[in-house]
């Protein structure tokens, strides 16, 4: 009997062929019928509901951590098999969201698992000198990945910005790596305000072209920095250099009707940056609203949310925080209109994430008693895998949830 292989994001995981591999409760799962059956789909959002959701999200992110700080790709729920990560990035990523959530609920075990996972990361910025933009330090690596960066910044302006226990000495010390940052995301910056994949310090020099995705990352974890520290320099270089091309694209993308529109790799990262600017009490403050309103319409009328086939966590984002900007606004039929998306839309992902066997809610998704697949979200339903990229993406939705739809 033959094997396939499927490749996720590096990771190898073979399947049978003329034999299924999937558990039996995936083999039973009807997505739709937990999509019609959710109690959310109409009315205003239940906070236990998406508490139940969260709780089962966080652990099985801190089951799947390393003792040495980093975690796990993802778990395969049919081999009962975990799957190893390399890249200090992903690494990032889970750290910065769960540092979202500490923000909200203040919980011990998530501190201990950001300072674990912070421990390892130092592995990623050690090599440094002393010559950088504040005179503090800088990456002499020969090569640095500017996504890594950018999730790095993103993870210690927010853990900075909430972490009150930290000490002085320690405050210190993550500010400088944060500058590292910093200084290596200005570095990739081109002429027309994007940002090169990669750069190494020594050499002053970057490569790859920049993407959309990345863009987005960069641009977030520079106006957090700039908003957070406060750091005028960083400020008026990226209203100046970076922000006005990137509101004019994605304000084309609202406008295009090809099938070609590069919608997808705008978000989330557009409604979040769009969010920081709302809030920021800079000049872009009321064009980054509309784009917000803008964005979350044009969401709406995009087939595969209306009629999703997969999690679509990357996009809740959008339409969460538009829906806390209807709020402000007062506008009611706006609000309700992007409620009922919201509504449906974390539904349709919630039908993805594995439950506890003793579950007793409406939603018809997948049931275990592995402790070790609990919480965890299905990437795509045809295969085992329950990835930790998809179920960070949830978990940073759900916080947004639980801050903006109240």
């Amino acid at each position: 009997m033959g094997v396939v292989l499927f490749v996720f994001s590096g990771v190898h995981i073979g399947l049978k062929l003329g034999q299924s591999t999937l558990p039996k409760e995936q083999l039973a799962f009807q997505p739709e019928k937990s999509m019609a059956s959710c109690p959310n789909c109409r009315g205003d959002i239940q906070k236990p509901w998406l508490d139940a959701a969260l709780s089962h999200a966080v652990e099985f992110i801190l089951l799947h951590q390393n003792t040495d700080g980093s975690f796990q790709y993802g778990y395969d729920w049919a081999y009962k098999k975990n799957y190893p990560n390399e890249k200090p990035e992903f690494v990032a990523a889970v750290l910065w969201r769960l540092v979202l959530l500490y923000e909200e609920t203040r919980e011990k075990r998530l501190l201990e698992s950001i300072e674990l996972g912070l421990g390892f990361l130092e592995k990623g910025i050690s090599a440094m000198t002393q010559t950088g933009r504040k005179g503090e330090a800088s990456i002499t690596a020969a090569e640095t990945n500017t996504g890594f960066a950018a999730f790095m910044a993103l993870l210690l302006s927010d853990y900075l910005r909430v972490a009150e226990s930290i000490s002085d000495q320690s405050r210190m010390g993550l500010s400088a790596k944060l500058n590292i940052c910093i200084d290596l995301m200005l570095l990739a910056k081109t002429d027309k305000g994007r940002f090169r994949k990669s750069c190494a310090f020594s050499k002053k020099q970057c490569q790859g072209e920049p993407e959309r995705i990345l863009d987005g990352q960069v641009l977030l974890a520079l106006i957090k920095a700039a908003k957070y520290r406060p750091d005028h320099d960083i400020q008026n270089l990226i209203r100046n250099e970076c922000l006005p091309g990137y509101l004019s694209n994605l304000k084309k993308t609202f406008m295009e009707k090809s099938p070609k529109n590069p919608w997808r790799e705008f978000q989330p990262w557009a409604a979040l940056i769009c969010h920081e600017l709302a809030t920021s009490g800079w000049a872009e403050t009321e064009q980054s609203k509309v784009l917000l309103h803008e964005s979350a319409r044009f969401l709406m009328e995009q087939e595969e949310i209306i009629r999703p086939k997969q999690p679509l966590t990357n996009l809740l984002p959008a339409l969460i925080i538009a829906s806390d900007s209807a709020n402000e606004a007062s506008a009611a039929s706006s609000k309700n209109h992007l409620i009922q998306a919201v509504n449906w839309l974390l539904a349709s992902s919630a039908a993805y994430q594995i439950f506890p066997s003793t579950a007793h809610d409406r939603l018809c998704r997948p049931k275990s008693t592995d402790k070790l697949a609990v919480g965890g979200v299905l990437s795509d339903p045809r295969f085992p895998l329950l990835s930790l990229e998809a179920t960070t993406r949830w978990m940073h939705a759900l916080v947004l949830a639980r801050r903006h739809c109240r």
